[in-house]
């Protein structure tokens, strides 16, 4: 889930926002493992109207946190939250979770759901 919103800030000639998008670097885990994966996370911001040189007032995200989820999952996601500092206009990073993946899951596909929240 990620949230968007506009940004204005006082005294500055720009309207934009970040935005931010969630990614797997990798997608397969074996069972029986406590492991990290990587949630990446991309800033495609974007300046709506203004000056660009006040752009990345508009476009970078401000204390970023990263949440990962696994509901009606047998994976257990051990890390809570995971939190940054900015993550500015056509930054990639990555947000590392420990799981713990049961010995006796079936093989398939697992969804996991990401929550996003930055000023």
């Amino acid at each position: 889930m990620s949230t968007l919103g506009v940004g204005v800030v006082a005294g500055l000639d720009a309207q934009g926002r970040p935005n931010l998008s969630p990614y797997l670097t990798a997608n397969e885990v074996t069972p029986g493992t406590e492991t990290t994966i990587d949630v990446g996370i991309n800033n495609d911001g974007t300046l709506i109207d203004g000056n660009e040189a006040d752009r990345s007032a508009v476009t970078t995200a401000r204390s970023v946190s990263v949440r990962l989820q696994a509901p009606n999952s047998p994976i257990t996601v051990d890390t809570n939250t995971v939190n940054f500092g900015e993550i500015t206009e056509s930054q990639t990073t990555t947000a590392p979770f420990e799981i713990t993946v049961p010995n006796r899951i079936e093989p398939g596909a697992y969804k996991l759901r990401v929550q996003m929240d930055y000023s």
